[in-house]
């Protein structure tokens, strides 16, 4: 992994009141040029292995969401 997009940002959720699970620190962005918010087929979808091996940890990747955010990956629900 080369590149990393970000983890703490206090901050709201996209069209929500309620704060992120970047703004607990508990996310974290991976290769978002590669795997971008809205993108229909992220990039992580293409490596099985690292998907289960974050959601064995008990990690939720973002890019199983309605509106797909593939580069984005949270330990906790918020």
């Amino acid at each position: 992994m080369h590149l990393f997009g970000g983890s703490y940002s206090f901050r709201l959720m996209r069209g929500a009141n309620a704060l992120s699970a970047h703004a607990f620190g508990c996310a974290v962005d991976f290769d978002p040029a590669r795997n971008g918010f809205g993108d229909p087929k992220p990039n992580f979808a293409a490596v099985p292995q690292v998907l289960r091996a974050f959601e064995e940890e008990g990690w939720t990747w973002g890019g199983n969401w309605k509106t797909r955010d593939g580069m984005h990956w949270q330990a906790a629900r918020v």
